[in-house]
């Protein structure tokens, strides 16, 4: 992976949480003293987020820093909007998310076994 994918990564999970909670890009951007046009450089990664930003963001979102870069170690990184299946970000984040929160093991196998048969459909 290159330094750039991990830049596109935290971007959109900065726009998934944007919107989840229904906040403009001109909103967040008041909050953190920057302008809209400086949150669509975050989230698509065309501008590194400064780690002091990153800190308000958490904050203002609600979630640990350590958010916005969950999956990124898995190799969960989706570049583009929407990928070659036509599923969003969001759609795969949440996903995952989703999955992570499963606490049981063989739920989480069951689940696994059923994607798997449900993609060979």
């Amino acid at each position: 992976m290159k330094n750039k994918d991990i830049d596109i990564f935290v971007g959109n999970k900065l726009k998934y949480k944007r919107k989840e909670l229904g906040l403009t890009q001109k909103k967040l951007g008041d909050h953190v003293g920057v302008t809209f046009q400086q949150i669509q450089k975050y989230e698509k990664g065309s501008n590194r987020i400064p780690s002091g930003k990153l800190y308000e963001f958490s904050n203002i979102l609600e979630v640990p820093i350590k958010y916005f870069f969950e999956g990124f170690e898995n190799n969960i990184l989706i570049q583009t909007e929407k990928n070659d299946n036509n599923i969003s970000n969001k759609e795969i984040i949440k996903l995952v998310e989703t999955y992570k929160s499963i606490k049981d093991k063989n739920i989480r196998h069951d689940i696994i076994n059923l994607l798997k048969d449900l993609g060979d459909k």
